[in-house]
């Protein structure tokens, strides 16, 4: 049986996202002027793949982990995210910055694993406050409570780009969770995450 999502199969929803698209592309050109023919025809179904495409994003990956005896700071900088603003359907872009203290007899996870976390979680519209709590809950839950992670996204939003106040600034996020026990080292810990990503900040 074909999968179902909300009582649609994947046929049915493809169809209805074509569909709709295919209406707001027509109204644009119609009030607009903007679309030539070949773009009326085939702008839809491009953007329909597109939204199907990125919906997969979400699921299909195992978030593999493995056990570790020793505490060992896990640092990573610069993972690419593409999301499109939920109030406006524009893009925002930018990097994410990823640091966890593993438990003892705890989980590190596969470098990969990071990557497609940060794909999983952004692969759909939001806003970025949210989605960096998204990020960083899910991570926190999938490394079985590591005794500290930290997370910083850094987006570039072109809602704020192309209209309104036409600026090009960034916008940092960040999440962070830690066991009580690592009360006494927080400000160490973090500052151990800032210095790592900075130096490997612009490095890939």
């Amino acid at each position: 049986m074909e999968n179902q999502i909300d009582g649609q199969t994947i046929q049915q929803r493809r169809e209805r996202v074509l569909d709709a698209t295919t209406e707001l592309i027509q109204t644009l050109h119609d009030a607009y002027g903007w679309f030539n023919n070949e773009e009326l025809a085939n702008t839809p179904l491009r953007i329909a793949k597109f939204y199907e495409e990125w919906f997969d994003n979400r699921n299909g990956f195992n978030f593999t982990t493995f056990p570790i005896d020793e505490e060992v700071m896990t640092i990573m900088t610069d993972i690419d995210f593409y999301s499109l603003c939920a109030h406006h359907m524009l893009p925002f872009f930018g990097s994410v910055n990823i640091a966890y203290l593993p438990r003892p007899k705890g989980k590190i996870c596969g470098a990969s694993k990071l990557v497609r976390a940060t794909t999983k979680v952004f692969s759909k519209p939001g806003t970025q406050e949210p989605m960096t709590v998204e990020l960083t809950d899910y991570l926190y839950a999938e490394l079985e409570k590591p005794l500290f992670l930290m997370v910083q996204v850094t987006g570039k939003h072109t809602c704020m780009m192309i209209r309104g106040v036409k600026q090009k600034t960034n916008m940092v996020t960040s999440g962070l969770r830690f066991d009580e026990e690592m009360k006494p080292q927080l400000n160490h810990l973090k500052t151990e995450a800032f210095e790592a990503w900075r130096a490997g900040e612009g490095k890939n």
